[in-house]
């Protein structure tokens, strides 16, 4: 009787045990049901919560560490999320999702490294999951590696997944270089007759705020032929700063041309509407220079941009000229149309000073990403002494 009376209570105590297990799981599984439906509602901090106390229950709970370090990562708690996921690794190594969970993370934190680490075990384990593909590509997006990005969403792709096209341009080789070419033809009413000149521009981007260029240019005029050679930048020291700086000369007998110039161009990019400019050019002659100061204004409309501007030139025979000069330009989809005019008084070499009134209009073409065309025209009335109209149209190829 005695044996059968510890038997008894032996059983009681493994039922209690099992009950309170029982009682246990079902928590759990409450608790769990909690915190997915607390996710769903977005309260992912009550979502946590209810997370870690089925843990603290039942401490190899992968869906539920699963659900923690995920919203612990929504809610930028990085560390903690960081330690979640790699106590699911520890518990299922072999599972892509830990891996590729701890790689977003990584990622948000700023860790690139040690997270396409991670991307390289998760896609080593699924390589035909393209939402991994799509990460990886967002990450080495993200450190620099442009080549590899582009080829990791196009993978992606691939494998079904949608609405990568922008990430895919995005992740395009920057184009750096730059060819522009072009012909000019004059048709003066006087005993100049038809002239021409034509010109060749290589530039090269070096980074997102300094470009060069190389120009080489042809002019028929006067009966003569000069060419030019220039060498120019593009430079922003600062945002509100845009400086265009340029040198350069006529390698052989200058005919009608200066010998050498220089130009430096400033463009304030001022927060607002308005923005100040600021031009200086120099023109050296064999017998002297010409020197010209162009202050002005830009004006920013919506997609309008209207440039007044006042050149106030000290010629060679000491004599001061000027000339106002007004362009409004408009920026489109695809290309930008603009009209100008310019009225004063110059007295540019070979040329004696005379009274000029200029009107033009021509439209800039973005053909794609790689090629780029212009048509312009301009009507020029030098008063007394001719009435001269020029057509000019480019190419633009960019590599």
């Amino acid at each position: 009787d005695a044996a059968a009376d510890h038997g008894g209570i032996h059983m009681k105590h493994a039922v209690i045990c099992n009950l309170l297990i029982l009682f246990s799981t079902l928590a759990s599984a409450a608790r769990y049901e909690d915190g997915l439906r607390l996710k769903r509602e977005e309260k992912f901090a009550d979502a946590a919560a209810a997370f870690s106390e089925v843990l603290q229950r039942e401490s190899d709970h992968k869906a539920a560490l699963h659900e923690l370090a995920t919203v612990q990562g929504w809610l930028s708690r990085f560390d903690e999320s960081i330690a979640s996921w790699r106590r699911l690794i520890a518990l299922s190594p072999e599972e892509a999702s830990p891996h590729a969970g701890l790689a977003r993370v990584l990622y948000w934190k700023g860790e690139r490294a040690e997270s396409l680490r991670e991307l390289e075990h998760a896609l080593a384990l699924t390589p035909q999951e393209g939402e991994l593909h799509a990460l990886h590509g967002d990450v080495l997006m993200a450190d620099g590696q442009t080549s590899a990005a582009r080829a990791a969403y196009l993978r992606a792709r691939d494998l079904g997944v949608q609405g990568l096209e922008a990430k895919i341009s995005s992740a395009e080789p920057p184009l750096t270089w730059r060819l522009d070419a072009g012909f000019i033809g004059d048709d003066y009413s006087n005993a100049r007759g038809r002239e021409s000149s034509a010109y060749a521009q290589l530039g090269r981007t070096l980074s997102a705020d300094t470009s060069l260029y190389l120009r080489l240019e042809r002019f028929d005029s006067f009966g003569a032929v000069d060419q030019g050679l220039s060498l120019g930048t593009y430079l922003r020291p600062a945002a509100w700063l845009l400086l265009n700086a340029e040198a350069g000369t006529t390698p052989d007998q200058a005919e009608f041309r200066s010998r050498s110039n220089a130009v430096l161009n400033a463009d304030f990019l001022l927060k607002g509407s308005v923005q100040p400019l600021l031009g200086l050019r120099y023109l050296r002659y064999g017998n002297g220079s010409v020197t010209t100061l162009t202050p002005g204004l830009r004006l920013l409309t919506g997609a309008a941009s209207t440039e007044l501007r006042y050149g106030r030139s000290d010629n060679l025979d000491g004599s001061k000229t000027g000339v106002a000069q007004l362009r409004v330009s408009l920026e489109r989809d695809g290309y930008s149309p603009y009209l100008a005019y310019a009225s004063g008084e110059e007295a540019l070499p070979p040329q004696a000073k005379a009274d000029v009134r200029v009107a033009g209009l021509g439209c800039v073409f973005n053909l794609s990403p790689r090629w780029g065309a212009r048509l312009d025209y301009s009507r020029e009335n030098r008063k007394v002494t001719y009435t001269h109209h020029a057509l000019g149209a480019g190419l633009t190829y960019r590599f």
